[in-house]
């Protein structure tokens, strides 16, 4: 979501929806201080989920985050999806 940009109804509150049911959320590239997107990490963590966040730099939402991941989305996520597999081949 670009800032200024409307985000339509039905897709906001189709996004609250699952927010309150999600184990986890990734937040990549993201200030988190626009609304009403701003909201939907905080209801997954409101209901028992966690927060990841990706950014390049550190932001002052950092505080909200379960997991926070500085550096480059790309070259992150692989990362981050390698040791979560590896994670679960251990179970």
């Amino acid at each position: 979501m670009l800032f200024g940009e409307a985000l339509p109804s039905k897709i906001l509150q189709e996004s609250l929806r699952l927010a309150e049911k999600a184990d986890v959320i990734l937040v990549i590239g993201c200030s988190m201080v626009v609304a009403p997107a701003n909201k939907i990490p905080h209801l997954v963590q409101q209901n028992g989920g966690k927060i990841i966040m990706v950014n390049t730099t550190e932001t002052l939402q950092d505080q909200y985050a379960d997991v926070m991941l500085i550096g480059k989305a790309g070259e992150v996520i692989p990362k981050l999806v390698d040791a979560v597999k590896q994670k679960l081949r251990r179970r």
